[in-house]
């Protein structure tokens, strides 16, 4: 199946960098999620004409819902990652599995309801924290 095959080749990379970590060879994964070109409008376009509403709408849906970003990344931007991993700023990088998917796989996992509760909790306690931090004097006492 899909997830055995992508779960297999996670096990694969971290293998073979343990086994060739000695050697100074690196090993890691891009694992991609949805890829905005010739695969994913059609499917957008399929899965508006199912809901019987316009691509626009579904397209926009579908980013509020699954992408955290709002944002489905080209195969430019996740190619872009491959360098990184080659190059010597990554150079103690190794046996990972890089996402590149526009945060879509940490929505799935968590669900959109529970991102955007945790940011608007984490927006609540930095105004908190500002609050308190303006209402403390110059030794840090409050008033």
């Amino acid at each position: 199946s899909y997830a055995a095959s992508k779960a297999a080749l996670a096990s694969l990379v971290r293998s073979i960098a343990i086994e060739h970590g000695k050697d100074g060879i690196r090993c890691n994964g891009v694992h991609l999620g949805p890829v905005d070109g010739e695969n994913f409008r059609p499917w957008i376009a399929g899965l508006a004409e199912q809901k019987g509403i316009s691509f626009e709408k579904c397209f926009n849906e579908y980013l509020e819902t699954e992408f955290p970003l709002r944002y489905v990344p080209t195969a430019r931007e996740c190619a872009g990652t491959v360098p990184y991993l080659a190059s010597d700023l990554a150079r103690v990088v190794t046996g990972q599995g890089i996402s590149v998917n526009g945060g879509q796989w940490f929505a799935m996992q968590v669900g959109m309801h529970a991102v955007k509760v945790a940011v608007d909790h984490l927006s609540q306690c930095v105004v908190a924290g500002r609050r308190t931090m303006d209402d403390t004097d110059s030794e840090g006492q409050q008033p």
